[in-house]
């Protein structure tokens, strides 16, 4: 990557920590269904957080209110969006782990198999089953494959904000105003048993974040 470009990256980047971190601060998260993360925290497995790719800035307030920002994995797009979100991950003091589920290289085997051996008991992963480019709301088989291969617990989570801004694109990407409320909703822990049919953890997983999803949507509206 050129100057010119590693510079643009970390301005972006920075620019989007700073505006995560400003919502995080002036606004108020409430939880449901907190008991289903003290539960995967108990199993003292690894544990991946998901939820829809619309919802990253959401996800960063309630992960920020109640865990270490060091101790976050964060999954992204190992294309040309990398740089950005290296940079994102680096001034919100997370570290970012870049994986191309399209490249199907040994270098993006290898790749796979460095992340499994990261996710550990005491590290929170963060993983958005439906991107980098959708089709939206619909779980790829990578996440199956990462949970079985490291035997970690999938704990899905729904997130909407009273005040914000969507984005007209394929994600709705949510854009949550600074002072606003979001309302987090987590269902129960999944486990990606070796060996089950992926299919059907990938079925199961799509149900939980729909049904998270809908839940803080309506108490998002309930409470406006």
């Amino acid at each position: 990557m050129s100057a010119k470009y590693s510079l643009l990256a970390a301005l972006q980047g920075g620019l989007l920590a700073l505006y995560s971190w400003v919502v995080y601060r002036t606004s108020k998260v409430t939880f449901e269904g907190w008991e289903n993360v003290e539960a995967a925290l108990e199993s003292d497995r690894p544990i991946i957080f998901v939820n829809w790719h619309g919802q990253i800035h959401l996800f960063y307030c309630a992960y920020a209110s109640r865990f270490k920002m060091e101790d976050a994995l964060l999954v992204i797009v190992g294309d040309w969006r990398q740089g950005v979100l290296d940079y994102f991950a680096k001034f919100a003091g997370a570290e970012a782990f870049p994986v191309d589920m399209g490249d199907n290289s040994m270098a993006a085997a290898r790749s796979l198999l460095a992340l499994i051996k990261k996710l550990t008991p005491g590290k929170y992963s963060y993983f958005s089953p439906d991107g980098p480019d959708g089709p939206a709301r619909v779980a790829k088989p990578g996440i199956g494959f990462i949970a079985e291969r490291a035997e970690a617990l999938i704990v899905p989570i729904g997130n909407h904000a009273r005040h914000a801004f969507h984005v007209p694109r394929w994600d709705r990407y949510t854009l949550p105003l600074p002072f606003t409320h979001i309302f987090t909703v987590i269902g129960s822990p999944i486990e990606a048993t070796r060996g089950a049919p992926r299919e059907v953890v990938l079925g199961q997983l799509t149900d939980a974040l729909n049904q998270a999803d809908e839940r803080a949507q309506s108490l998002a509206s309930a409470n406006r």
